[in-house]
């Protein structure tokens, strides 16, 4: 009983002992440890993205919260999303600061390219993706 308490309790923290959060040019993703335990949603889906901070009793790992799933390791630092079908989802960071300005800055890129192929801009006025191989990541690990 002991060892598969242990077996269970190793497994836990080798999945949810980090938090990978990546923002490429048309999502963002992240999952837990080694990637087992994984999400993405299209930047395009997205409304609103702001800092918040999470409760004690919501802990970390994966939560339903008031404000809908919470994916977080640790601290209490996070970004709220909320997208365009009205669903929200909070992820923990030790850098909400970065974390948001990134979101913020490759959906403003999007919106100006899509200006832009829409002839609603100039090639001076519009901003690209600068390099699509090489996405932005945040990396959270449990203390």
């Amino acid at each position: 009983m002991l060892i598969a308490v242990l077996t269970i309790l190793v497994v836990c923290a080798i999945l949810f002992a980090s938090l990978t959060i990546r923002i490429t040019e048309s999502e963002i993703r992240w999952h837990f440890g080694p990637g087992l335990i994984r999400k993405k949603v299209a930047l395009a889906d997205i409304q609103h993205a702001e800092i918040t901070a999470t409760k004690f009793i919501y802990g970390w790992g994966i939560h339903l919260t008031p404000n809908g799933w919470l994916y977080n390791v640790s601290g209490f630092k996070a970004v709220a999303i909320k997208m365009k079908n009205d669903k929200q989802f909070v992820l923990g960071t030790d850098e909400p600061e970065k974390l948001h300005e990134a979101i913020q800055n490759v959906t403003r890129k999007n919106l100006r390219q899509t200006l832009k192929t829409k002839k609603s801009l100039t090639d001076a006025e519009a901003i690209s993706w600068s390099d699509p191989n090489n996405p932005i990541s945040f990396k959270t690990e449990s203390k």
